[in-house]
């Protein structure tokens, strides 16, 4: 009886893979109504071959739908490809775009991407100031990539391009409050219920 597990195999794989296929399926309709969460997520299943046939097109279109419908996830997926020229031509314009977009919405990721385009002038004007501000920014949040750009970047600023630098972050992060508060964003966290 060699063959009973062979065929048990074949038979979970199958089994398997039609629950992928209707999960891809179930998917790819949530995406098609507008979706973006389902939009990011199918996008990604392109760009891996993952329950469909790789296909970079098809993940930059899911992608950008996501993108522009403000999912960060996305955009910073975008930029990515943007910078390493996946599945489109390479474009540091573009690829700045995205990521200022993910990292105006606090991801520090994209924060650290873009001190280290403005650092280097790649998609955006070379700006000291500007690395600083999203360097701090990332920083915060615990980024420890952002710990090394500073250092870089504070050793060459003047105490004007510093100052300039601070009041930035703090107009980013007064303006992020606001938003966040206008959009029902709690501004603390209420406390927790006891368990009684």
């Amino acid at each position: 009886m060699k063959t009973t597990p062979r065929l048990l195999a074949i038979f979970l794989m199958a089994l398997v893979s039609t629950a992928s296929g209707a999960e891809t399926d179930d998917l790819l309709a949530k995406a098609n109504g507008g979706d973006a969460a389902a939009q990011y997520d199918i996008g990604q299943k392109y760009a891996k071959g993952d329950g469909v046939a790789k296909n970079m097109e098809e993940a930059v279109k899911w992608l950008t739908k996501s993108a522009e419908q403000g999912n960060a996830d996305a955009q910073m997926s975008l930029g990515a490809l943007y910078v390493s020229g996946r599945g489109v031509p390479k474009n540091s314009t573009e690829a700045a775009k995205w990521y200022r977009l993910a990292a105006e919405q606090g991801r520090p990721a994209a924060q650290v991407q873009m001190a280290r385009m403005h650092l280097a002038g790649a998609g955006v004007v070379k700006d000291d100031v500007e690395a600083a501000k999203w360097a701090s920014l990332a920083q915060t949040q615990g980024e420890g990539q952002a710990n090394r750009i500073l250092v870089l970047v504070r050793s060459r600023m003047t105490a004007e391009e510093t100052a300039r630098s601070e009041a930035l972050v703090r107009d980013f992060t007064g303006k992020k409050t606001t938003d966040d508060a206008a959009s029902g964003v709690p501004l603390v966290a209420p406390p927790l219920e006891s368990a009684e």
